[in-house]
């Protein structure tokens, strides 16, 4: 049913392609398994998977403050209110305080710093960018 919830333990997990495969305890064949297709998982933040270090969760990522690199506390450009991934880097979606909506390349030479702990990233974007 829409909206209910069920707690399953994982029996084994392995990587298959850009997904990650998992065999739940008690859910032995294709039929029980086709039920659970469109299920959302949760997991606690102890649980995931560390990312290396130039690699970030969507969800880290959303509500950080983006602002230009500078020498002072840096200019402010917006805050990400998601991530597309479309091809090689993905792009945050930074929405401006006049509304206006950048998207900016997650990529180290644009965003020179990530902070996920003070929801913050330094930007020095190429010329045009946030125009």
């Amino acid at each position: 049913a829409s909206g209910a919830t069920a707690a399953w333990q994982v029996e084994w997990a392995r990587p298959h392609k850009d997904r990650v495969l998992l065999k739940f305890l008690g859910v032995d064949d294709v039929e029980q398994a086709g039920m659970l297709r469109a299920a959302v998982l949760l997991v606690t933040r102890d649980e995931l998977v560390p990312l290396p270090a130039d690699r970030y969760y969507d969800f880290d990522l959303v509500g950080c403050e983006v602002v230009i690199k500078s020498a002072g506390s840096g200019e402010p450009v917006g805050r990400v209110s998601g991530v597309e991934h479309f091809g090689a880097a993905p792009l945050l979606v930074v929405v401006t305080v006049e509304n206006r909506e950048h998207l900016i390349p997650l990529a180290a030479s644009i965003c020179v710093e990530v902070d996920i702990a003070r929801k913050r990233i330094v930007v020095d974007p190429p010329e045009g960018l946030l125009d």
